[in-house]
């Protein structure tokens, strides 16, 4: 998943950590060897591929996982980072605009994206954390925490009470800007503050870039969603970077998901109840 997954369970069921490793582990080599999703696919990719044209449409575009030609431009994920010229990104960009279809029938799932590059990054590691956590209630198990870099879901609670989670203060390392109290929830945060490259003239270019323009986001430096799942929270607190706040404020009130966000100038602030 390329990134650090830690699992909070009770005493008793630490001999479960073996168990829903392996299935986090089988989830993500499902997800990684979908580089092209042409032909068959399995359930899980099947409703990812679907759900992740929803959050296409809701954000107008600039939330899409056929953009992985624009961030390999770039270097992402392991360089080396330089920014393209013009006319190159707009034809990437232009290429990342090929829709896949997905259809389902009698005999299981077919997708096909026109042969081009896809990347779940933005919604499959909430996805596997549900998966998860759907595995481990399966088993008897109803108080834990799966965290796989950011992408966290709460089941149940700690000595009778609510998880009380802290989220990375992202202009001070090793620092808290926010705690949060949650049971049977999940947040996830997003951030250009991690994974970016510096331009000769001081330019941040983070790993985010908008499915419209091919461009890095800038209005932000943080944003966490709060959801009843974690694909939920993980795929918006991607498209809210590219949105204004008016834009946000609208959408989170209609998906029914808290927001916090670190503005570029290192403003905090708050939409849809959060806290």
């Amino acid at each position: 998943m390329g990134t650090l997954v830690t699992i909070t369970l009770p005493r008793d069921y630490s001999h479960e950590f073996k168990n829903v490793s392996a299935f986090i582990s089988s989830l993500a080599e499902e997800v990684n060897v979908l580089s092209s999703s042409d032909g068959i696919v399995s359930p899980f990719i099947c409703r990812l591929l679907k759900n992740a044209e929803f959050y296409y449409d809701i954000s107008g575009g600039r939330f899409n996982i056929g953009i992985s030609g624009v961030v390999s431009l770039y270097g992402f994920p392991e360089g080396p980072y330089s920014e393209p010229d013009s006319k190159t990104l707009k034809e990437a960009v232009k290429l990342s605009k090929r829709r896949i279809k997905v259809f389902e029938n009698e005999v299981g799932c077919f997708a096909s994206s026109d042969g081009g590059q896809i990347d779940l990054g933005a919604i499959a590691k909430g996805a596997i954390v549900d998966e998860a956590a759907a595995y481990l209630k399966k088993r008897g198990i109803y108080n834990f925490i799966i965290n796989a870099g950011g992408d966290l879901y709460a089941s149940g609670e700690k000595n009778g009470k609510k998880w009380r989670l802290g989220i990375t203060d992202p202009q001070k390392r090793g620092a808290v800007i926010e705690t949060v109290e949650l049971q049977n929830m999940a947040i996830a945060t997003s951030g250009t503050y991690e994974r970016y490259f510096t331009t000769k003239d001081g330019r941040r270019i983070s790993h985010l870039f908008d499915g419209t323009t091919g461009k890095t986001a800038d209005r932000y430096i943080s944003v966490s969603v709060i959801a009843e799942s974690a694909e939920k929270a993980d795929a918006l607190s991607t498209a809210y970077f590219f949105m204004n706040e008016e834009e946000i404020a609208s959408v989170c009130i209609a998906m029914n998901t808290p927001v916090m966000l670190i503005t570029a100038k290192g403003e905090r602030k708050t939409f849809c109840a959060w806290g």
